[in-house]
């Protein structure tokens, strides 16, 4: 972790009376109290960031989330720091269709406390809504996992500006968002947002305090929570909660089948779990195995022709035990059977897809590479009939299109 990260040089006034508490882990009350407190408050987003944050100086890059906005500009964003309790948000744009990128443009980075204890981003995800603004979504906690976290999301209504402006974030739930939200035929919009188990953070409570037993008072809310917007965004309630075996459920995608019901997809240790909605969210049927898949990140989405798209690590007849051969695969019976099979990256550790169609019918999809090794942010452009034809056939095909490489020196290098 890079010890460049300056408590004073980023953080602005009405941060810096947490400097100065005595923060430490063995001192209950109202100590601890004012620790968990400080993440209810907005993290600082790093508009201007220093050359700290240059590639050059970073090491790890876990992929997140990709959008395009009105104009054209894409953004991309990944973790840096680690798949950690030292994990920071990264944010660049391309405003050449994706074949060069700017450095970091927009950094969240939140301060550690004076005793070592951190306060992290982990999760994010970029959105452009139907009016055309840019969201962005990000998780924001005490240690790796405080078994509470906070969803955040903060917007830009002129993502194509040269000097683009972002909200102050504004916290919607506990817990985190990995995909996009899914906007519904009534102009609802949808967010699967998942709360760990308490059991599944507990590794990771002594790092925060030796005495800590995370929020006891939330276990209730654990799961998957459905929340939605008919205003746009502005407000939000709980429309649903659906808990999924082995671990509450992870990752959760979001889909409206032809029939109007709701498809919940998730990441298990067993593979790809579901579960349906008949009643737009409020409940949901017993989740079942869904598809064999390794225990990590996929990617779904409808395409404009009605088709879906589903991005994943093989094929739906096998059972990739890695995260390598990364695929997409289209359905035109609404997930019964799945046609095609573009190769998107055959290589050892890529991972973690997201994407969007764009008006011109082109796929974009974001995956990484060896996080922690080649640390890479890829990209693949395509269209449905190349996924249909299980091959490149349209003059549309870029793959394995570098986004962002972090060439900082790694662990151990001099």
């Amino acid at each position: 972790m890079m010890f460049l990260r300056s408590l004073f040089s980023r953080l602005p006034l009405v941060f810096l009376p947490f400097l100065f508490v005595p923060f430490t882990p063995m001192v209950q009350g109202q100590t601890e109290q004012e620790m968990f407190d400080s993440v209810l408050t907005p993290p600082p987003l790093i508009t201007e960031p220093g050359e700290q944050y240059d590639d050059a100086h970073r090491d790890f890059n876990m992929n997140c989330g990709i959008a395009m906005t009105p104009g054209g500009r894409l953004w991309a964003c990944s973790i840096a720091g680690g798949d950690s309790e030292d994990g920071f948000l990264v944010c660049f744009s391309s405003d050449d269709d994706g074949q060069t990128w700017t450095q970091p443009r927009l950094v969240i980075d939140p301060a550690d406390f004076l005793n070592g204890v951190k306060r992290r981003i982990l999760i994010a995800e970029f959105w452009t809504d139907p009016e055309g603004r840019l969201w962005l979504f990000f998780d924001y906690g005490v240690g790796m996992f405080d078994s509470r976290i906070g969803l955040w999301a903060t917007v830009c209504e002129n993502p194509d500006a040269e000097t683009p402006v972002w909200s102050t974030p504004v916290r919607i739930s506990h817990g985190s968002l990995h995909n996009k939200p899914l906007v519904l035929e009534d102009g609802t919009w949808i967010l699967p947002v998942e709360l760990y188990f308490r059991e599944y953070c507990a590794w990771n409570f002594k790092s925060i305090s030796p005495t800590f037993q995370g929020f006891k008072e939330l276990d209730d809310q654990r799961g998957i929570t459905i929340y939605v917007s008919s205003d746009r965004g502005k407000n939000w309630k709980v429309r649903g909660r659906i808990v999924f075996p082995f671990s509450a459920g992870e990752e959760p995608v979001c889909l409206q089948k032809k029939d109007g019901s709701l498809w919940l997809l998730v990441r298990t240790p067993r593979g790809m779990y579901q579960s349906i909605s008949k009643d737009l969210g409020e409940t949901w049927s017993e989740p079942v195995p869904a598809f064999k898949h390794p225990v990590a990140r996929f990617f779904v989405t409808r395409l404009q022709s009605g088709n879906l798209l589903f991005v994943r690590h093989g094929s739906f007849d096998g059972e990739e035990k890695e995260r390598t051969r990364l695929m997409a695969w289209i359905s035109s019976d609404d997930g019964q059977t799945w046609n095609g099979g573009l190769m998107l990256d055959d290589r050892p550790w890529v991972s973690y897809p997201d994407g969007f169609q764009a008006e011109d019918g082109r796929i974009y999809i974001t995956y990484d590479r060896e996080r922690g090794n080649e640390a890479e942010i890829l990209l693949a452009v395509f269209t449905e009939e190349d996924v249909l034809a299980g091959k490149p056939v349209t003059d549309k095909v870029r793959l394995r299109q570098i986004v962002n490489k972090a060439v900082g020196k790694k662990n151990g290098e001099k």
